[in-house]
């Protein structure tokens, strides 16, 4: 086999073909690890902010506990006043209509 018979144009076809396949493999692989990756980013993401919204869920009720407390005294020191001056509550509501 001589150099001269060899088909050059083949040769070089057939090794274009083959770090082509070589790049789309490659490609198709960096693909998939940025689909992966970024799949991981979001699922974090969600994570995070599924936790937050819990915690302010959690500091909201405290918040509203809290104002219902105040409003349960606020209305019992309203009742005591009333009675200690000998009005009710009810003497009130009328006197505005």
């Amino acid at each position: 086999m001589n150099l001269a018979d060899i088909d050059w144009g083949g040769v070089i076809g057939m090794s274009g073909a083959v770090f082509g396949a070589i790049a789309w493999y490659r490609g198709s692989v960096e693909k998939a690890y940025a689909a992966k990756r970024d799949f991981g980013h979001l699922k974090r993401n969600y994570e995070g902010v599924s936790a937050t919204l819990a915690g302010m869920d959690k500091t909201l009720d405290d918040r509203f506990d809290r104002i219902e407390l105040d409003q349960r005294e606020i209305k019992a020191l309203v009742q005591t006043a009333l009675i200690q001056l000998g009005g009710s509550s009810s003497a009130i509501l009328r006197a505005k209509q």
